[in-house]
Protein backbone atom coordinates (compact mmCIF):
# COMPACT_ATOMS: atom_id res chain seq x y z
CA UNK A 1 0.00 0.00 0.00
CA UNK A 2 2.73 2.48 0.97
CA UNK A 3 4.70 1.64 -2.18
CA UNK A 4 1.60 2.33 -4.29
CA UNK A 5 1.11 5.66 -2.52
CA UNK A 6 4.75 6.61 -3.06
CA UNK A 7 4.31 5.98 -6.79
CA UNK A 8 1.38 8.36 -7.02
CA UNK A 9 -1.66 6.45 -5.69
CA UNK A 10 -4.46 4.90 -7.79
CA UNK A 11 -2.33 1.92 -8.72
CA UNK A 12 -1.53 -1.65 -7.67
CA UNK A 13 1.84 -2.89 -6.43
CA UNK A 14 2.73 -6.54 -5.86
CA UNK A 15 4.74 -7.54 -2.83
CA UNK A 16 8.47 -7.91 -3.30
CA UNK A 17 10.96 -9.15 -0.68
CA UNK A 18 12.93 -5.92 -1.17
CA UNK A 19 10.00 -4.06 0.42
CA UNK A 20 10.52 -5.94 3.67
CA UNK A 21 14.22 -5.16 3.61
CA UNK A 22 13.50 -1.47 2.99
CA UNK A 23 10.96 -1.38 5.84
CA UNK A 24 13.39 -3.06 8.23
CA UNK A 25 16.14 -0.64 7.26
CA UNK A 26 13.86 2.35 7.84
CA UNK A 27 12.86 1.10 11.29
CA UNK A 28 16.51 0.50 12.15
CA UNK A 29 17.48 3.96 10.90
CA UNK A 30 14.66 5.61 12.86
CA UNK A 31 15.79 3.90 16.07
CA UNK A 32 19.41 4.91 15.43
CA UNK A 33 18.34 8.50 14.71
CA UNK A 34 16.54 8.75 18.04
CA UNK A 35 19.70 7.50 19.72
CA UNK A 36 21.76 10.01 17.72
CA UNK A 37 19.77 12.88 19.22
CA UNK A 38 20.39 11.56 22.73
CA UNK A 39 24.06 10.76 22.07
CA UNK A 40 24.81 14.13 20.40
CA UNK A 41 25.89 12.51 17.12
CA UNK A 42 24.32 15.29 15.01
CA UNK A 43 26.33 18.29 13.84
CA UNK A 44 25.91 21.36 11.66
CA UNK A 45 28.50 21.95 8.94
CA UNK A 46 28.72 25.20 7.01
CA UNK A 47 29.15 25.84 3.29
CA UNK A 48 30.30 29.34 2.25
CA UNK A 49 28.05 31.64 0.28
CA UNK A 50 30.40 33.66 -1.87
CA UNK A 51 30.02 37.03 -3.58
CA UNK A 52 30.39 36.55 -7.34
CA UNK A 53 31.94 40.00 -7.84
CA UNK A 54 34.58 39.82 -5.07
CA UNK A 55 34.91 36.06 -4.44
CA UNK A 56 34.68 36.75 -0.71
CA UNK A 57 32.54 34.86 1.79
CA UNK A 58 29.35 36.77 2.57
CA UNK A 59 27.39 34.08 4.37
CA UNK A 60 27.07 30.40 5.18
CA UNK A 61 24.47 27.68 4.81
CA UNK A 62 24.11 25.42 7.81
CA UNK A 63 23.76 21.80 6.71
CA UNK A 64 22.82 18.97 9.06
CA UNK A 65 25.21 16.04 9.34
CA UNK A 66 25.07 12.80 11.31
CA UNK A 67 28.26 11.27 12.65
CA UNK A 68 26.92 7.73 12.25
CA UNK A 69 28.85 5.14 14.29
CA UNK A 70 29.28 2.77 11.31
CA UNK A 71 28.41 4.75 8.15
CA UNK A 72 30.57 7.77 8.93
CA UNK A 73 29.46 11.30 8.06
CA UNK A 74 25.92 11.18 6.63
CA UNK A 75 24.05 14.10 5.06
CA UNK A 76 20.50 15.03 6.01
CA UNK A 77 19.23 13.89 2.59
CA UNK A 78 19.68 10.31 3.79
CA UNK A 79 17.48 10.58 6.87
CA UNK A 80 15.37 13.76 6.91
CA UNK A 81 12.35 12.02 5.33
CA UNK A 82 12.44 9.41 8.07
CA UNK A 83 12.65 12.18 10.69
CA UNK A 84 9.53 13.76 9.18
CA UNK A 85 7.56 10.51 9.11
CA UNK A 86 8.62 9.62 12.66
CA UNK A 87 7.51 12.99 14.05
CA UNK A 88 11.06 14.01 14.94
CA UNK A 89 11.36 16.94 12.53
CA UNK A 90 10.39 19.64 15.05
CA UNK A 91 12.95 18.46 17.58
CA UNK A 92 15.70 18.18 14.98
CA UNK A 93 14.72 21.46 13.29
CA UNK A 94 14.78 23.30 16.62
CA UNK A 95 18.20 21.83 17.40
CA UNK A 96 19.64 22.95 14.04
CA UNK A 97 18.19 26.45 14.46
CA UNK A 98 19.64 26.75 17.96
CA UNK A 99 23.08 25.56 16.83
CA UNK A 100 23.12 27.97 13.87
CA UNK A 101 22.03 30.93 15.98
CA UNK A 102 24.64 30.23 18.64
CA UNK A 103 27.31 29.83 15.95
CA UNK A 104 26.35 33.08 14.24
CA UNK A 105 26.51 34.89 17.57
CA UNK A 106 29.94 33.39 18.32
CA UNK A 107 31.34 34.39 14.92
CA UNK A 108 29.88 37.90 15.23
CA UNK A 109 31.62 38.32 18.59
CA UNK A 110 34.87 37.25 16.88
CA UNK A 111 34.40 39.98 14.25
CA UNK A 112 32.75 37.88 11.52
CA UNK A 113 29.23 39.24 11.32
CA UNK A 114 27.96 37.03 8.49
CA UNK A 115 24.47 35.67 7.98
CA UNK A 116 23.76 31.97 8.38
CA UNK A 117 21.07 30.19 6.34
CA UNK A 118 19.08 27.24 7.66
CA UNK A 119 16.59 25.05 5.81
CA UNK A 120 12.99 24.72 6.92
CA UNK A 121 11.21 21.50 6.00
CA UNK A 122 7.72 21.60 4.44
CA UNK A 123 6.70 19.29 7.29
CA UNK A 124 7.59 22.01 9.79
CA UNK A 125 5.11 24.32 8.10
CA UNK A 126 2.44 21.62 7.98
CA UNK A 127 2.81 21.07 11.72
CA UNK A 128 2.35 24.80 12.36
CA UNK A 129 3.70 27.34 14.87
CA UNK A 130 7.15 27.49 13.26
CA UNK A 131 7.32 31.26 13.91
CA UNK A 132 6.60 30.74 17.61
CA UNK A 133 9.24 28.04 17.91
CA UNK A 134 11.92 30.14 16.20
CA UNK A 135 10.98 33.21 18.26
CA UNK A 136 11.52 31.19 21.42
CA UNK A 137 14.92 30.00 20.21
CA UNK A 138 15.90 33.59 19.35
CA UNK A 139 15.14 34.61 22.91
CA UNK A 140 17.03 31.60 24.35
CA UNK A 141 20.17 32.23 22.29
CA UNK A 142 20.14 36.03 22.20
CA UNK A 143 20.89 35.84 18.47
CA UNK A 144 19.95 38.50 15.94
CA UNK A 145 17.16 37.50 13.55
CA UNK A 146 18.56 39.81 10.87
CA UNK A 147 21.59 37.50 10.61
CA UNK A 148 19.55 34.33 10.09
CA UNK A 149 18.21 33.41 6.65
CA UNK A 150 15.44 30.87 6.40
CA UNK A 151 15.42 28.75 3.23
CA UNK A 152 12.03 27.42 2.16
CA UNK A 153 11.27 25.14 -0.79
CA UNK A 154 8.59 25.93 -3.35
CA UNK A 155 6.54 22.94 -2.18
CA UNK A 156 6.39 24.45 1.32
CA UNK A 157 5.20 27.77 -0.11
CA UNK A 158 2.37 26.21 -2.07
CA UNK A 159 1.12 23.84 0.62
CA UNK A 160 -1.82 25.39 2.53
CA UNK A 161 -0.90 28.75 1.03
CA UNK A 162 -2.93 30.98 3.35
CA UNK A 163 -1.51 29.46 6.53
CA UNK A 164 2.00 29.47 5.07
CA UNK A 165 1.69 33.15 4.17
CA UNK A 166 0.63 33.93 7.73
CA UNK A 167 3.67 32.09 9.12
CA UNK A 168 6.06 33.73 6.64
CA UNK A 169 4.77 37.19 7.49
CA UNK A 170 5.24 36.41 11.18
CA UNK A 171 8.83 35.26 10.53
CA UNK A 172 9.54 38.40 8.50
CA UNK A 173 8.12 40.55 11.31
CA UNK A 174 10.54 38.85 13.72
CA UNK A 175 13.38 40.05 11.48
CA UNK A 176 14.29 36.85 9.62
CA UNK A 177 15.29 36.96 5.95
CA UNK A 178 13.28 34.54 3.78
CA UNK A 179 14.65 32.79 0.69
CA UNK A 180 13.40 30.18 -1.79
CA UNK A 181 15.65 27.14 -2.01
CA UNK A 182 16.04 24.84 -5.07
CA UNK A 183 14.18 27.35 -7.19
CA UNK A 184 12.81 26.22 -10.54
CA UNK A 185 12.34 22.53 -9.78
CA UNK A 186 8.62 22.12 -10.16
CA UNK A 187 6.15 24.97 -10.33
CA UNK A 188 5.20 27.08 -13.32
CA UNK A 189 2.87 29.49 -11.48
CA UNK A 190 5.31 32.15 -10.31
CA UNK A 191 2.71 34.60 -8.98
CA UNK A 192 3.66 33.59 -5.44
CA UNK A 193 7.01 35.41 -5.81
CA UNK A 194 5.22 38.71 -5.35
CA UNK A 195 2.79 37.36 -2.79
CA UNK A 196 5.32 35.99 -0.31
CA UNK A 197 7.89 38.14 1.56
CA UNK A 198 10.99 36.50 0.05
CA UNK A 199 14.22 38.35 -0.76
CA UNK A 200 16.34 35.75 -2.58
CA UNK A 201 16.17 32.85 -5.02
CA UNK A 202 18.64 29.96 -4.86
CA UNK A 203 18.91 28.46 -8.34
CA UNK A 204 18.82 24.67 -8.13
CA UNK A 205 22.06 22.82 -8.88
CA UNK A 206 20.37 20.66 -11.53
CA UNK A 207 20.18 23.70 -13.83
CA UNK A 208 23.81 24.58 -13.21
CA UNK A 209 25.09 21.05 -13.90
CA UNK A 210 23.39 20.70 -17.30
CA UNK A 211 24.64 23.16 -19.94
CA UNK A 212 21.49 22.56 -21.99
CA UNK A 213 19.49 24.12 -19.15
CA UNK A 214 21.51 27.33 -18.92
CA UNK A 215 18.84 29.30 -20.83
CA UNK A 216 16.57 28.53 -17.87
CA UNK A 217 19.23 29.91 -15.51
CA UNK A 218 19.38 33.07 -17.60
CA UNK A 219 15.60 33.40 -17.48
CA UNK A 220 15.54 32.94 -13.68
CA UNK A 221 18.26 35.55 -13.21
CA UNK A 222 16.48 38.08 -15.42
CA UNK A 223 13.20 37.52 -13.61
CA UNK A 224 14.84 37.73 -10.20
CA UNK A 225 16.57 40.98 -11.05
CA UNK A 226 13.29 42.49 -12.25
CA UNK A 227 11.76 41.57 -8.89
CA UNK A 228 14.78 42.98 -7.03
CA UNK A 229 15.69 39.58 -5.54
CA UNK A 230 19.16 38.33 -4.66
CA UNK A 231 20.23 35.47 -6.99
CA UNK A 232 22.30 32.62 -5.56
CA UNK A 233 23.66 29.85 -7.83
CA UNK A 234 24.01 26.46 -6.13
CA UNK A 235 26.35 23.63 -7.09
CA UNK A 236 29.16 25.63 -8.71
CA UNK A 237 31.88 23.03 -9.29
CA UNK A 238 33.98 24.39 -12.17
CA UNK A 239 35.59 27.68 -13.17
CA UNK A 240 33.55 27.67 -16.37
CA UNK A 241 30.31 27.55 -14.37
CA UNK A 242 31.57 30.45 -12.28
CA UNK A 243 32.40 32.43 -15.43
CA UNK A 244 28.90 31.82 -16.74
CA UNK A 245 27.15 33.09 -13.63
CA UNK A 246 29.49 36.10 -13.63
CA UNK A 247 28.30 36.90 -17.16
CA UNK A 248 24.69 36.58 -16.01
CA UNK A 249 25.46 38.89 -13.06
CA UNK A 250 24.32 36.45 -10.41
CA UNK A 251 24.97 37.89 -6.96
CA UNK A 252 26.26 34.91 -4.95
CA UNK A 253 27.24 31.27 -5.37
CA UNK A 254 27.83 28.10 -3.39
CA UNK A 255 29.64 24.96 -4.43
CA UNK A 256 32.61 22.64 -4.27
CA UNK A 257 34.66 25.03 -6.42
CA UNK A 258 35.09 27.24 -3.36
CA UNK A 259 34.48 24.74 -0.56
CA UNK A 260 32.23 21.87 0.50
CA UNK A 261 30.36 22.16 3.77
CA UNK A 262 32.90 22.01 6.60
CA UNK A 263 32.97 21.87 10.38
CA UNK A 264 32.66 25.23 12.21
CA UNK A 265 36.33 25.43 13.15
CA UNK A 266 37.40 24.88 9.53
CA UNK A 267 34.91 27.45 8.31
CA UNK A 268 36.36 29.97 10.75
CA UNK A 269 39.79 29.32 9.25
CA UNK A 270 38.31 30.16 5.86
CA UNK A 271 36.95 33.40 7.30
CA UNK A 272 40.33 34.24 8.76
CA UNK A 273 42.03 33.49 5.42
CA UNK A 274 44.25 30.92 7.12
CA UNK A 275 43.19 27.90 5.12
CA UNK A 276 42.03 27.12 1.60
CA UNK A 277 39.92 24.04 1.01
CA UNK A 278 41.08 22.20 -2.11
CA UNK A 279 38.12 21.23 -4.28
CA UNK A 280 37.45 17.48 -4.23
CA UNK A 281 37.66 15.38 -7.41
CA UNK A 282 34.90 16.15 -9.89
CA UNK A 283 31.76 14.27 -8.94
CA UNK A 284 28.74 13.69 -11.17
CA UNK A 285 25.95 16.07 -10.20
CA UNK A 286 23.62 13.14 -9.61
CA UNK A 287 25.82 12.03 -6.71
CA UNK A 288 26.23 15.38 -5.02
CA UNK A 289 23.24 14.87 -2.74
CA UNK A 290 25.38 12.59 -0.57
CA UNK A 291 27.27 15.48 0.98
CA UNK A 292 25.85 18.55 -0.71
Amino acid sequence: MYKAKDLGRDRICFFDISMSREAEERVSLETALRQALRNKELAVHYQPRVCVATNRIVGAEGLLRWHHPTRGLVSAASFIEIAEEAGMIDEIGDWVAREAMLQQKQWAQAGHDIAISINLSPAQFRRGRISQRLHRILIETGASARSIRLEITESALLSDANETLKELNALRDLGFTLEIDDFGTGYSNLGYLQRYPVTALKIDRSFIADTKRWPIVQMIVQMGRLLNLTLVAEGIETKEQLRQIQKLQCHEYQGYLYSPAVAPETFECLLNGQQTIAPPPRTPASQLGILA
